[in-house]
This record gives C-alpha cells, sequence and structure tokens, in this order.
C-alpha cells in the first residue's frame, strides 16, 4: 500500500513542488515556543541577539526568580531542537546563551527575551532547496577569544547543496586558543572531519553526483592555510600539532583543499558571532533559510 508523501516528520513539515523544489519548515513548532513563553504578541527582531551584547556568567546567589533556571533551560532546550532541524540561523545564538544554563539571571533571560522576538519575525522561515546543478559547497570559520566572560573561541562550519543548508556547527572550543590561527585550526579539523563523515554517508546513498574530490574547505584566514600546506607544524603543541598533521594529510590524500573566501562572503560568519540584522538576512538567503511565504509566490 502506497501511503503517499509524509505531511510532517516530527515537527518538520515538507513540501515538494513540480519544478524540484524542496521546503521544509517548523512554523508550527515555533509558534508552540511562542505561546508557551508568552512571547507570541512581544515585539519582532531582526537578529538572534543583540551584537552589542555582553554577557557574564551568573552565580547562585545572582537569581532573582525561583522559577528563572527552569524556565532558562526549557526555552534553551525548545530552541536548539529547532537548529537541529531547520533553523541554523538561530545556533549561534542558542548555543551561546546555553552557556549560562546553570546560573541564569534576569539578563540573560533578556537575550533569550531577544532570541523569541527573532524567532517570532522568522518563524515562516523555512530551508528552500532547489535544483542548482553545484557540488557541496563547504564553509569554516572561528571567532577568536571573542567571549569576555572566559576567552573562549567560537568555531563553526557549515556545508550547503541545492541550494540551502544541509550540515551545520556551532559551538565553544574547549581550549583556550592563544592565537586567531590556531582558533581557526581547531575549526578547520572540526570541518574536515564532517567532510569525510558526509562524503562517506552520501556515497553510501549513491549521490556522487554532488561530491567532488578533493573537497574545497573555504576558510577567511590566509594564515591557518599557508600552516596547513607548509611542512612544519605550528609551535610545541600537542593539542595543535595533531590537527596540523591530521588536516595536512587530507591534503596530501587529495581529499581535502583548502581555499581562501573573504569574510563577507563566509556563510559561516553566521555561526561565530551575533550580527546585525542586516548581515543576518544576508547569510540567511546564503543558506536557503527564507520566509516561505514569500519564497513559494510564483
Amino acid at each position: 500500500k502506497t501511503w503517499g508523501e509524509a505531511s510532517h516528520i516530527l515537527s518538520i513539515r515538507p513540501k515538494r513542488e513540480r519544478d524540484g523544489k524542496l521546503t521544509l519548515d517548523e512554523t508550527a513548532y515555533a509558534e508552540d515556543i511562542l505561546e508557551t513563553f508568552g512571547m507570541a504578541d512581544a515585539k519582532a527582531a531582526s537578529s538572534p541577539l543583540d551584537p552589542g551584547s555582553k554577557y557574564q556568567r551568573g552565580e547562585s546567589d545572582d537569581q532573582t526568580r525561583e522559577d528563572l533556571p527552569r524556565k532558562y533551560r526549557q526555552a534553551i532546550g525548545a530552541s536548539l531542537y529547532l537548529v537541529g532541524g531547520t533553523r541554523p540561523d538561530l545556533a549561534f545564538a542558542t548555543t551561546y546563551m546555553s552557556k549560562f544554563n546553570e546560573h541564569p539571571t534576569e539578563e540573560h533571560w533578556s537575550g533569550i527575551k531577544h532570541i523569541l522576538r527573532y524567532m517570532k519575525q522568522t518563524k515562516n522561515y523555512a530551508l528552500i532547496y532547489q535544483r542548482t546543478g553545484k557540488y557541496v559547497q563547504a564553509f569554516c570559520d572561528a571567532d577568536w577569544a571573542s567571549d569576555k566572560a572566559d576567552r573562549k573561541s567560537f568555531s563553526c562550519y557549515v556545508f550547503t547543496l541545492a541550494g540551502a543548508a544541509i550540515s551545520w556547527s556551532s559551538r565553544e572550543q574547549q581550549s583556550t586558543a592563544l592565537s586567531t590561527v590556531k582558533a581557526e585550526y581547531v575549526a578547520m579539523c572540526r570541518a574536515t572531519k564532517e567532510v569525510m563523515w558526509l562524503q562517506n554517508f552520501m556515497k553510501e546513498l549513491g549521490a556522487h553526483e554532488f561530491l567532488q574530490e578533493p573537497q574545497v574547505l573555504l576558510v577567511d584566514n590566509q594564515g591557518a592555510i599557508a600552516l596547513v600546506k607548509n611542512q612544519f607544524t605550528l609551535e610545541r603543541s600537542k593539542h595543535i600539532d595533531l590537527k596540523h598533521f591530521f588536516l595536512r594529510e587530507k591534503v596530501e590524500e587529495g581529499k581535502l583543499q583548502l581555499q581562501y573566501v573573504e569574510s563577507s562572503s563566509n556563510s559561516a560568519d553566521l555561526f561565530t558571532k551575533a550580527l546585525n540584522g542586516r548581515l543576518t538576512l544576508k547569510h540567511c538567503e546564503r543558506l536557503g533559510v527564507k520566509n516561505v511565504d514569500v519564497a513559494t509566490v510564483h
């Protein structure tokens, strides 16, 4: 018996057009989040976080409401679920604010409300895939020592295919990078691991025509690219040396090619820092994250 196409996959609503366009949205789930946290009628925001906002870690005696930690973590969890489905544009803001899960304060809660206000503005956003004839594109980036609370760097990657994002990650680095090049090394290493996994996965699916070997990884740090190509290691640090050898090995095997891209054209920039509304919108469009109502108008 043929059941036809699925109307929903968990919270994701897929819609296939005759011209090959595929739309994936979670509008209903986003609306549920806004209702749950009383933000359905809130003033909309044009970016996930205020670019000028800086947060410090809270202490146990900083909390003014007993219900705040539970409510805060619920909002983070709900937003992260959305990030993992169809909303890569929320990845950095949600991951960054999750740093304060242990002792959230009212100031931190205001940051969560900013995310929800942006969610209201963009609740109709969807991933929109269409036939482009292009290979997988891979971007990675790092924002060195961006968090003044602990001077940890953020690293990220995003891969696109058929005009929209198919894999993305935004994560704080575990160790403190002493230079921007070291921060980029960590980011490139994580992105390369994802390249290897994605290539194997797509080969298993028989989707060889979308792969290129070597896979081009677009990076906006020329110093980091040059060091990978040179035959020497980066200082006497095993942590960095291992990444150096791993990256160089994949380049020499012909599986990876590092290529420079201007920061303004690096789609991964959206995953490392808070951007203003204009830049957020620009990167969303590049990642195929668009207003489904507008995008489906013929």
